[in-house]
């Protein structure tokens, strides 16, 4: 999301490449078609509401691929974030076996690139915090996409305000969840990290 922000101006148009039409999604997720195009700002709502794989392989597939990728590092670089590996653009794992093609990232650098977004781009701190978007194609088909961030919608359940979060999910990782909760005397905010989980909504 930080390297379409810096890619690409306000209202730029993309369109959705057959590689990003072919991206895993999971069940109840919107499925993109080849061709069809949404402005930028949807397709960051598609990428941080529903955690579309889709939206990020058409994004990057928009700027090059490889140009997208080397932003994604240069961002991370910018940021300090010493342990970060970034080998694709939807952080899934590239390979079965061995320690090649796997995304890394520590709870620490996870907290820094957060604390980001919150801080200093207030459109994408604002998507992680909706439980649920409207988008629109420019051929005039739209989509209601619902978060994968169940802290969201489900608030009452927990002793906290929650502002914003990021899911994913690997076989290796596991259940992954940063989110960020209202500090009690509403001063600030609290971020949690919760990883290699089978309950990360329970855990945090």
């Amino acid at each position: 999301a930080l390297a379409a922000e810096k890619v690409f101006p306000p209202g730029a148009l993309i369109s959705v490449s057959s590689r990003a039409a072919q991206e895993v999604v999971k069940e109840g997720q919107t499925r993109l078609e080849t061709g069809e195009s949404f402005s930028v700002e949807d397709m960051l709502a598609l990428l941080l509401v529903e955690s579309s794989n889709p939206a990020a392989r058409a994004l990057a597939d928009a700027a090059g691929y490889e140009q997208f990728l080397g932003t994604m590092r240069e961002e991370a670089a910018r940021l300090g974030l010493s342990s970060v590996v970034i080998e694709n653009v939807t952080g899934l794992d590239l390979v079965s076996a061995g320690s090649r093609g796997i995304n890394v990232a520590s709870p620490r650098d996870l907290t820094a690139l957060f604390r980001e977004v919150l801080d200093n781009h207030p459109a994408l701190r604002a998507l992680l915090g909706v439980s649920e978007a409207k988008v629109r194609g420019t051929s005039g088909t739209s989509y209601r996409v619902r978060t994968t961030n169940a802290l969201l919608t489900s608030s009452h359940d927990s002793p906290f305000v929650v502002i914003g979060g990021k899911t994913g999910e690997t076989p290796r990782a596991q259940q992954a969840l940063i989110f960020a909760a209202q500090y009690p005397s509403r001063s600030g905010y609290l971020i949690g990290v919760v990883l290699e989980s089978e309950d990360r909504f329970g855990e945090a």
